[in-house]
């Protein structure tokens, strides 16, 4: 007999230690199928589980009317189960403008914030959102798109920090017959049916187009994927961790640095030379290219927080830094500045208001590589970094 709802939610809760007996536990709830459906599930279990539940809502102030019927809803179902209603609003679009971000970029990022600081002021040991199997789906479709490499088949993870994704194991149509059974009503979300986004085309394109044309159960699969991807992480995370602690520096300058020797061979029985660092079967991938992009994306990570926007492409103009330019060269990544400097790479983390000239000047100077010459026909002298000239702007036949 297949087992009820409830009972796969609180398998998914102990499978990963989501939530301990007396913890106090935030839900995200938009008003929509998902994560209506989520307040009930947990609302059902909060005895068993030992919790007391409270309700968050976030106001993205993009829908005008609609949104604020959204929160009267949320806040009408928290005071049907007795739960503390907890709310904020932003002007999305606005910080969209401010920071160069996309619309659901910001969105996401300060309901995030939200969540984490409604959880600080209210002692909220962790927040629970409602992403499903199919997000789970849609997610990994994207990072496909975008050119991810193996970390992002790994997809959403079920705990990350505070925040806990108990219906990441169940489907959008299986919660929507769960409301129904309920007589429970939801919101819907008008914005969701805008394909000229990417995700949304995903949604409502892509996956029923596979599911109809290909796989029934393409979502299952796809998430299935993304869980066994995330086994494979926990040892790479784990590795990487190890490497970049034995291996990079933290300058002064706040860079982060590293031989590109150490870069290219990280592990001490494949260093450059050895008969198990040469290529096999014509291949010109050493066996630790794998570990070398992870180390690359490692750093990025320790200098920008996360790895969003951090492409595979990204990591490979790095390689191409490492492997074939001169002293001097430097790339740009999101957010983050990468310079040759003879023997080492150094990563150097930009302000989003830091210009070229900028960064050139101020954040990628080091006074280890700086040199002093006497100027032609002139007593005074110039303080020169590699490529960059900081005291005195001069044209030939100047003096």
């Amino acid at each position: 007999m297949k087992r009820s709802l409830q009972a796969r939610v609180l398998d998914t809760v102990v499978r990963h230690s989501m939530i301990c007996s007396g913890d106090r536990i935030g839900i995200g709830v938009s008003g929509g199928a998902d994560s209506v459906a989520l307040l009930r599930l947990l609302a059902g279990l909060r005895a068993q589980l030992g919790v007391r539940l409270f309700v968050l809502h976030f106001h993205h102030q993009l829908r005008g009317a609609d949104a604020d019927a959204d929160e009267m809803f949320v806040a009408s179902l928290a005071r049907e189960f007795e739960f503390d209603f907890l709310s904020d609003r932003a002007d999305v679009a606005g910080e969209a403008r401010r920071n160069g971000w996309n619309l659901e970029d910001a969105a996401r990022r300060l309901r995030y914030q939200f969540f984490e600081s409604v959880a600080t002021t209210n002692g909220l040991g962790r927040v629970a959102v409602a992403h499903t199997a199919n997000d789970q789906a849609e997610t990994l479709l994207a990072h496909l798109f975008r050119g991810t490499g193996p970390a992002g088949l790994a997809g959403i993870y079920p705990v990350a920090g505070r925040i806990i994704r108990p219906l990441l194991g169940v489907g959008r149509g299986e919660l929507r017959d769960y409301l129904l059974s309920l007589n429970q009503s939801w919101r819907e979300d008008a914005s969701n049916q805008d394909t000229s986004r990417t995700r949304a085309r995903i949604r409502h394109k892509l996956l029923p187009f596979l599911q109809q044309e290909f796989d029934p159960a393409a979502v299952t699969h796809l998430a299935r994927l993304a869980g066994l991807a995330r086994e494979e992480e926990i040892f790479w995370h784990a590795l990487e961790d190890e490497r970049f602690a034995a291996l990079a520096l933290r300058e002064p300058s706040g860079a982060v640095s590293l031989r590109i020797a150490d870069l290219l061979f990280p592990l001490p029985m494949f260093k450059a030379g050895s008969r198990d660092a040469e290529p096999r079967g014509g291949s010109a991938a050493t066996p630790v290219l794998a570990l070398t992009r992870r180390l690359v994306r490692r750093i990025f990570v320790e200098l920008r927080g996360s790895r969003q926007q951090l492409t595979a492409r990204h990591v490979e103009d790095v390689l191409h830094l490492a492997t074939k330019s001169q002293s001097g060269s430097r790339i740009e990544l999101p957010g983050v500045i990468v310079e040759r400097r003879f023997d080492r790479l150094l990563f150097f983390p930009v302000s989003p208001d830091a210009g070229a000239e900028k960064i050139g000047r101020e954040q990628l100077r080091d006074p280890q590589f700086e040199y002093t010459i006497a100027l032609p026909g002139s007593s005074e002298s110039a303080r020169i970094v590699p490529r960059v000239l900081l005291s005195r702007k001069f044209t030939a036949g100047s003096h």
